[in-house]
């Protein structure tokens, strides 16, 4: 009897020590670049990405292989120890990898990876019409507005009118149209930053440099046109300094990234 309680003693603490449980990590580097990391664990081939601080959550076994992996570090490979189970608690230090960042070809672009280089060199898109080859067309919500504000063709320089503006204009604002046809010019000229700051990089710029994934470059765009008080201080039609703006942003553009797919998530 004693001999069947001594076996089923040493079965349980063996399969308690199988038992996979979640382990708190956390990345180090000297320049706290440690947000968006991939940490995989490859005995159980799931996978999770590190927090703004650098912090993850991941289920282990002892015995169980973790590969660390970023673009801007050495890929790091461990094993889950009995201390590191134990413990509940692992922190890595993340080698920058300079070697490989200084020899790495960006597609066919000829980037350097050097940020105030690459913008200089890269080519600004210039079409005739800016230069003043043929006057660009008015945008039809620019046409809209003159309409619903104007006073019409047939009653300009009539006398007897006491009005600057036409009738159809004062019902117009009254109803509403016209606001929704200025926010409608405003959509456009929104569209139209939009366009000319993606003009100025190829998107090897955004993924390599900024380090924003190809899928989030238009959003990113979009994003960092809206705060207009920041924006006063930008030249936007100087290259260097709109990058060096990006550049500023793309922390904060991430952060946010993690915030949202952690309430997804939750919901």
């Amino acid at each position: 009897m004693r001999l069947f309680f001594a076996l089923m003693f040493v079965c349980s603490t063996v399969l308690n020590g199988q038992e996979s449980r979640e382990i708190t990590g956390r990345l180090l580097n000297v320049n706290d670049d440690v947000a968006q990391v991939t940490v995989v664990n490859l005995t159980r081939k799931k996978g999770t990405i590190t927090s703004v601080n650098g912090t993850f959550k991941i289920k282990v076994r002892e015995g169980d292989i973790l590969m660390i992996k970023a673009l801007q570090f050495k890929t790091e490979q461990l094993t889950v120890t009995n201390k590191i189970y134990d413990s509940g608690f692992i922190e890595v230090f993340m080698t920058p990898d300079v070697s490989e960042l200084e020899t790495v070809q960006l597609s066919n672009n000829g980037l350097s990876g050097n940020i105030k280089k690459d913008a200089k060199e890269v080519k600004l898109v210039v079409r005739p019409k800016a230069l003043g080859a043929k006057r660009e067309p008015i945008a039809v919500e620019y046409r809209r507005l003159h309409t619903a504000t104007s006073r019409p063709p047939d009653q300009v320089g009539r006398q007897n009118l006491r009005l600057d503006v036409s009738l159809d204009g004062i019902l117009n604002k009254i109803s509403g149209k016209t606001k929704r046809l200025k926010k409608a010019v405003e959509i456009m000229e929104y569209q139209k930053k939009v366009d000319q700051l993606r003009s100025y990089y190829a998107d090897a710029v955004f993924t390599s440099s900024l380090r924003i994934p190809e899928e989030y470059i238009d959003d990113f765009t979009f994003w960092v046109l809206k705060d207009e008080e920041q924006l006063r201080d930008v030249d936007l039609k100087n290259k260097l300094s709109t990058l060096e703006y990006l550049l500023s942003m793309q922390k904060e553009y991430k952060s946010l990234l993690l915030t949202q797919d952690a309430q997804l998530k939750g919901n």
